[in-house]
């Protein structure tokens, strides 16, 4: 997303905020927000993988490795 709003505000474009289906939750948020940008996602890595586990949809050991990859990310 960071080449992408990269290369359009190369052209002149305004780029402020940016739209993901899922935020894998590994700090692109934050990065996003050092380049103003604001991130909008539909679902996030952390969500999806609480309710796969729950459902039986993925194993315990599939959940933590998931959720292993999760950053906390501190506001911006």
């Amino acid at each position: 997303m960071r080449k992408a709003a990269e290369a359009i505000r190369a052209e002149g474009g305004i780029v402020t905020q940016a739209v993901a289906f899922l935020d894998r939750e590994e700090g692109g948020k934050t990065k996003l927000a050092k380049d103003n940008i604001q991130l909008h996602a539909l679902l996030k890595i952390s969500e999806v993988a609480k309710i796969l586990y729950e459902t039986d949809a993925i194993d315990e050991e599939s959940y933590k490795t998931i959720t292993k990859q999760i950053k906390k990310e501190k506001p911006a």
